[in-house]
C-alpha cells in the first residue's frame, strides 16, 4: 500500500511574528485600493485574525511574504500568525503568481451565496458593500 501523497507537503511551521519583521515580496503585483483596506480592517475588527500570512525563508534567513501583504501593511506593530513554507525563491514566485488567480477562478452558486448573505451580519458599511458586490 502506497501511503505517500501525490504531492509534497511544504508547510514547515506556524510561527507568531511581529508583522514588521516580514519582508514584502519585491515582485508582488497586487495593489490594494482603499475599499479593500476598509473591508479588511472591518473584518479584522469584527472577527480578528483568522487566517495566517504566508511566507518562506530566504537564503539570508529572513521571512519573505508570499500572501498577506495588506495585513502586514495594516498591522506592522502587531504579532501575526505566519505559515512558513519550505520552498525556494522560484517556487515562492510561482505561488505568488498563482494563489490569487486560482481563487478568482472559483464561481459562486447563487442560491447558496444569497443564503450566506442572509446568515451573516455586520455593522460595517465597508463589509456590507463587499458582501453585496
Amino acid at each position: 500500500m502506497n501511503t505517500q501523497p501525490p504531492y509534497k507537503l511544504r508547510i514547515r511551521e506556524h510561527r507568531k511574528i511581529r508583522a514588521s519583521e516580514l519582508l514584502v515580496h519585491p515582485l508582488n503585483p497586487r495593489i490594494h485600493p482603499d475599499a479593500q483596506k476598509s473591508a479588511l480592517s472591518a473584518i479584522l475588527n469584527e472577527i480578528g485574525f483568522a487566517r495566517s500570512l504566508l511566507a518562506y525563508e530566504t537564503s539570508e534567513g529572513k521571512l519573505q511574504l508570499i500572501d498577506g501583504h495588506l495585513r502586514k501593511e495594516l498591522f506592522q506593530d502587531q504579532e501575526v500568525m505566519v505559515e512558513i513554507l519550505d520552498v525556494n525563491e522560484q517556487e515562492a514566485n510561482a505561488l505568488l503568481l498563482s494563489l490569487d488567480p486560482l481563487a478568482a477562478l472559483a464561481q459562486f452558486d447563487s442560491p447558496t451565496l444569497e443564503a450566506l448573505r442572509k446568515a451573516a451580519s455586520t455593522q460595517s458599511e465597508a463589509l456590507q458593500t463587499l458582501w453585496d458586490s
